[in-house]
């Protein structure tokens, strides 16, 4: 597992309040090796309602965004895309709906979730019609800023750094279901 800490020098500004209306990102513009990644300057999400914008920390890199770049798990995916599962990161804003979450304060995506709160309940989540995976079915975290479902973050009160927390994610996950 490798940890990805993206330099947001570039787009910052003085009102640390809100989020620059741009941020940088590294997109996949075809699939093959690293090559066809590039760091680019695209619009920063605006958060939909029930959902929380995350200014990221640091991202962990998976195999699974090895097999994405390549194009071996989703060939049809929609390009231009930004990889990333596994995150950290800063709550810089909400849309209308989200509470008991304060700015600044530090959470961590869910690796899958639902975008229809009534398949929450399903077991296994993933079989759920509106399961999404960070960096596979939406934009992920290779980026200064994304964007998740209130209900599907965890706030982070681990004390460790943030790349090391960036590792956790989708293996906690898989290692839960392992022994379940």
């Amino acid at each position: 597992m490798s940890v990805l800490t993206l330099d947001i020098t570039a787009t910052e500004h003085a009102d640390r309040s809100r989020p620059a209306k741009s941020m940088k990102a590294v997109m996949l513009q075809r699939f093959g090796g690293p090559e066809v990644l590039s760091y680019e300057e695209i619009p920063t999400p605006s958060p939909k309602p029930g959902y929380v914008l995350i200014k990221v920390l640091a991202a962990g890199m998976n195999r699974l965004d090895h097999y994405m770049r390549e194009g071996s798990v989703m060939p049809n995916l929609p390009l231009l895309h930004i990889l990333g599962v596994d995150a950290i990161g800063e709550v810089v804003g909400w849309g209308d709906g989200v509470t008991g979450i304060q700015i600044g304060e530090r959470v961590i995506p869910a690796a899958g979730f639902t975008l229809r709160e009534e398949d929450d309940f399903n077991r296994p989540l993933a079989i759920s019609p509106s399961f999404v995976v960070p960096g596979v079915h939406i934009w992920g975290s290779y980026a200064q800023y994304m964007e998740g479902p209130a209900r599907w973050v965890v706030k982070d009160e681990t004390g460790l750094a943030p790349a090391e927390v960036a590792t956790l994610p989708v293996v906690l996950g898989t290692s839960v279901r392992a022994v379940k």
